[in-house]
Order: C-alpha cells, then sequence, then structure tokens
C-alpha cells in the first residue's frame, strides 16, 4: 500500500500528451555535475521552439513521463524555468525514478529535499538521494504523496541559506510532520559564493547545487530534529 512505498502505485495523473521537444542529448559537464548524471535524466539541449537554448529534463515517475524542465543556462534567458502549460512543476519531485533507484541500491531510510533542480542533480551524482520541488512556494500535497512513494522514514530538508529558503522549512514540516521524521540539514558550513556576493551587493552563500559531496555529508550527519 502507499504508506509501504509501493512503487507501482500511480500517485498524480500523468498528461499522456507531454513528450520531450526537439534537441540533442546533454554534452559536458555543467555546473560542477558531470554528463553521465545529466544522461540519467535523458537531458537534451533543445535546438528549436519555445524551448531553444535550454538545459530540458525529463520528469518521470514509475517510468512514466509526466513533464518535464526547461532551464536557463544564462542569467538573460528569462524566465529562469519553462514548462508546458498542462505541467504544474508544484505536482512532481524531480527526478523520482532515479532517486528511488539510490534509496533501493544503498538502503538508506532518508532523502534530502531541495529547493532547485541542480540542488537534486548535484546530491543524485554523489549517490545521495534527494529531490527537488521546483521552488520554495510551490511544495505541495502531491508532493507529500509521492514522498511516501519513496519508502522512507525520514526528510531531511536542505534549505537555501536565505530567508525564503528557511521560511520554506516552516511550510514543509508541518505537511510532514503527521508521516516522517522531518530533520534539517545544517547549512552552517556553506562557503560564500564571492562571486554572487560582488554581484548582488549582500552576502550570499553557495547553496546544495554548488557544495562537494563532503560538505553534504556534514550538514546531513549534523542535521538537527525540526522542532514543533
Amino acid at each position: 500500500d502507499l504508506l509501504k512505498g509501493d512503487s507501482q502505485l500511480t500517485l498524480v495523473d500523468v498528461p499522456v500528451e507531454t513528450m520531450m521537444p526537439p534537441g540533442t542529448l546533454w554534452v559536458g559537464e555543467y555546473r560542477g555535475i558531470p554528463e553521465e548524471t545529466y544522461r540519467k535524466v535523458n537531458a537534451i539541449k533543445c535546438d528549436r521552439g519555445r524551448y531553444a537554448g535550454r538545459l530540458v529534463v525529463e520528469i518521470k515517475m514509475n517510468g512514466e513521463l509526466c513533464g518535464l524542465d526547461a532551464r536557463a543556462l544564462s542569467p538573460e534567458m528569462q524566465p529562469k524555468y519553462l514548462r508546458p502549460k498542462h505541467c504544474n512543476a508544484k505536482s512532481w519531485l524531480f527526478p523520482f525514478d532515479l532517486t528511488q533507484q539510490i534509496i533501493r541500491d544503498t538502503g538508506v531510510d532518508y532523502v534530502l529535499l531541495g529547493e532547485g533542480l541542480f540542488h537534486s542533480l548535484n546530491a543524485v551524482n554523489f549517490r545521495i538521494p534527494a529531490c527537488c520541488y521546483f521552488g520554495a512556494n510551490n511544495f505541495s500535497q502531491d508532493n507529500v504523496l509521492q514522498l511516501l512513494g519513496l519508502g522512507v522514514s525520514e526528510v531531511i530538508v536542505f534549505p537555501d541559506n536565505d530567508a525564503a529558503g528557511l521560511k520554506a522549512v516552516d511550510y514543509i514540516a508541518e505537511m510532514l510532520k503527521e508521516l516522517f521524521t522531518v530533520s534539517v540539514a545544517d547549512i552552517s558550513n556553506l562557503p560564500l559564493d564571492e562571486e554572487a556576493s560582488l554581484l548582488k551587493g549582500k552576502l550570499v552563500y553557495k547553496d546544495l547545487g554548488d557544495i562537494s559531496k563532503e560538505e553534504i555529508e556534514w550538514s546531513i550527519e549534523n542535521r538537527k530534529r525540526y522542532k514543533f
């Protein structure tokens, strides 16, 4: 049943008309994440149409293509994210299937929960189970069901070290408290992003998408149970 994490359950409706746009398989490292990891989520660089010039990844659940996310590759390319009109970003966790396989292979009983695409890809590159929920305001009851489908007992929220990220922890924890052990990763070791700090004129810290395996593992080892 759902509480036992049956991976065959259809937790959300899959739009049958969803399909990947035209493009070429992603080649090379980007944001410190190797090509091999991008290939595991069938990433492409779209070559024409609405998503031209963007990094596009499949959003899959139980082998079914249920959406896609098209990420801008430069600050000049706006908006940062584009998705099909019928694919509501807050309906999905990414990358669900890859993270589920890591949990099965490693036997760990937790999943990291971060905000963005590169947050989750950076962690799964190190074989650390992680999912993103596409934005601090997007976490939903659909996502709670999907976390149940992963079959873990603990969710470790890994916030960005800013006001929005820390506020999101409270919102998410409240939704999870009846079903999971909820912990918060220790982000006190996040290094300063000097380039972003100079650009924005304020202190900006690196996030889950830009830190090393050792830094992620330290944050996990020093996590704290969320106090309700």
